[in-house]
């Protein structure tokens, strides 16, 4: 899963609150300045992967590098963020127009 969103929208914290270790349960988790590579469960019990990656302007372009290689897009918002609503919209439609994605 590729989990994408403005920056300080949530996108770390949403994950965070996603997992849930076992009992002597070992984080795995691996961070960058653009990726946070970390594993989740889904509600079915399966493992999930996820690439978080940053939602600063100048990474933004730097997405559409993953989608071939996904299973799904979380696309976190920041519902408080009203001044940026705009730009959430356009990353929205660019996403979902980009080739790699409309064919799947």
């Amino acid at each position: 899963m590729l989990v994408v969103g403005l920056d300080y929208s949530g996108k770390t914290t949403f994950i965070k609150n996603c997992k849930k270790l076992p009992e002597g349960g070992k984080e795995f988790y691996t961070t960058t300045p653009y990726l946070n590579l970390d594993m989740i469960n889904l509600p079915s019990g399966a493992p999930c992967i996820v690439y978080d990656l940053s939602g600063q302007g100048r990474y933004r372009e730097g997405w559409s590098y993953w989608y071939s290689d996904i299973d799904g897009i979380i696309f976190v918002v920041d519902s408080t963020d009203h001044e940026r609503f705009y730009v959430v919209k356009e990353l929205l439609r660019e996403i979902a127009a980009h080739p790699a994605l409309r064919l799947r």
